[in-house]
């Protein structure tokens, strides 16, 4: 709907004078972005906490610029997608025209501390500093691995089918334009939003960054060509290489991942697989994915020396340091050899039989506390799977529709605390402890998913007024996949944990209790 002047009605409108003084923090092909100041009132009336930024488009542009377009995108400026993008507030008119936007400042959790050779700075974490070999990254010192590499496609991936979900393709998919997060999980933010494509209408022609095109001949800013720069995405954030479009390092951390890849980066744009169709392989693949960092695969160039950075980065860079001392367990298991011998021999006397007796007891008590720790895990996935059952089977009979969605979310909050649970598992002292550890975090990862897809399946059913029709909504096929995935990977804890609870006293589970 518009006004007599062809305006959208409802979409925040500001004069230029009202945005208070501009400091520039940036400049692109179309425009400059300042960092602004203006009072509550105007806060209050965009309708978004500080701090704010303005895109003002150069003179030379703004003949060109679609206004009602860029309307429509404001008015889509949900909760959802400011979470996640840089997205047009509110239209900044001068009185000649539209002259720009307000927008959210990017989050400074996404900005990276990167080495140069004038020291260390930081930096917005745009995705084009993370396509590079290891001896690059080691010295910027970025601290990535493949598992953070593949929580940040899921992430990226659930992102843009929530655009799409929106009838919003990205278009100009790029590492210029799409920034990485380094807190306790990754995550995307999209920067030049105005150039999305909403409805099939562009605000701004569309454009693509160079070495980012789709091939020749093909239409821009469509599903298919989202889905294909994501492919894109996916293939050179693994090869850490800026041009390649060689799928193969990704045949190393999941065949399935490569199988996805290839299908992506193929002309026949109708079996292109769309972003959230990678979900369940990047989910997948996750728990056992490597976490080693630049600095500790192969040692291509000397660890930068230590310096200050997020906390959440040194997460991140899991698995231990060059020169740290040995794990306890080892120096545990030396000692009772040593004491054992000295027993066997006659040497020591009483002392090497209380120390091996000493030695055994310490084992001893690091089995139970493992063994405990994978049983409250257990306790609290038992709990969460029996709410979820009971909330898919109130919304499946549209009752309680509100108050399971509700159930379903805390649902969500457990299984996460779950999959963080069994991600920190110790399983040393358990027999297949690798498998026990692997397989019940990826049965955490893809129950979290389906929850997740869940509650997607409840929102949408409630939205279009809950009824045999709309219960039948695509998210529920995601939550049916994540599901399964999630059932074969209990199934396998479950074959592996059974004979170590035996052994101590615990009930075997099925994949149903979980």
């Amino acid at each position: 709907m518009t006004d007599g002047r062809g305006a959208a009605v409802g979409v925040k409108r500001v004069q230029a004078a009202e945005l208070g003084d501009l400091e520039e923090i940036g400049s692109g092909g179309q425009g400059r972005v300042y960092a602004i100041s203006p009072p509550p009132s105007v806060v209050a009336k965009i309708g978004a906490r500080s701090p704010l930024v303005y895109k003002a488009y150069f003179d030379r542009v703004r003949p060109d610029i679609a206004g009602g377009v860029l309307d429509q995108l404001a008015a889509a400026a949900t909760p959802e997608i400011l979470a996640c993008a840089a997205w047009p507030l509110a239209i900044v008119d001068d009185g000649a025209g539209v002259a720009g936007f307000v927008m959210p400042r990017a989050p400074d959790g996404y900005r990276i501390p990167i080495r140069l050779p004038s020291g260390d700075q930081m930096k917005l974490g745009q995705v084009q500093h993370l396509l590079n070999d290891d001896t690059m990254l080691t010295r910027r010192n970025i601290a990535v691995h493949d598992r953070w590499r593949l929580e940040f496609l899921r992430d990226t991936a659930r992102t843009m089918a929530l655009l799409h979900r929106h009838a919003i393709v990205v278009g100009d998919l790029s590492p210029m334009n799409l920034l990485a997060s380094f807190d306790a999980e990754p995550r995307c933010y999209f920067i030049d939003c105005d150039a999305m494509r909403i409805y099939g209408a562009d605000a701004l022609a569309q454009v693509e960054t160079t070495g980012w095109g789709v091939p020749s001949g093909e239409e821009l800013a469509t599903s298919a060509s989202d889905a294909y720069k994501f492919a894109l995405l996916a293939v050179r954030l693994f090869a850490g290489d800026q041009e390649t479009r060689d799928p193969t390092a990704l045949d190393a951390v999941s065949p399935e991942l490569c199988r996805l890849a290839v299908a992506g980066l193929g002309r026949d744009v109708h079996r292109r697989p769309a972003p959230d169709d990678w979900l369940p392989a990047l989910t997948t693949a996750g728990p056992s994915a490597s976490t080693v960092v630049p600095w500790q695969r192969g040692r291509p160039v000397a660890a930068p020396r230590p310096a200050a950075r997020p906390r959440t980065l040194r997460q991140h860079a899991a698995g231990p340091r060059p020169k740290t001392s040995p794990p306890r367990r080892r120096r545990v298991g030396r000692l009772a050899r040593w004491a054992l011998g000295l027993a066997l021999l006659g040497v020591g006397g009483p002392w090497a039989v209380q120390k091996v007796d000493a030695v055994r007891t310490t084992l001893a008590q690091q089995t139970t506390a493992q063994v405990t720790a994978v049983q409250k895990i257990i306790r609290q996935a038992g709990a969460d799977r029996r709410a979820l059952v009971t909330s898919v089977n109130q919304i499946s009979r549209c009752r309680n529709v509100g108050a399971s969605i509700n159930t379903l979310k805390k649902v969500g909050v457990g299984r996460a605390r779950s999959r963080e649970g069994a991600r920190a598992l110790k399983t040393s002292r358990l027999p297949d402890g690798t498998t026990v550890a692997t397989a019940l975090a990826q049965a955490m990862d893809l129950s979290l998913a389906a929850d997740r897809a869940f509650v997607r399946w409840g929102e949408e059913a409630r939205r279009r007024g809950c009824s045999k029709w709309t219960l039948q909504n695509r998210h529920r096929d995601d939550a049916n996949k994540a599901s399964a995935g999630a059932t074969a990977a209990k199934r396998r804890f479950a074959a592996a944990w059974n004979p170590i609870a035996r052994q101590h006293g615990r009930p075997a589970i099925r994949e149903t209790d979980l």
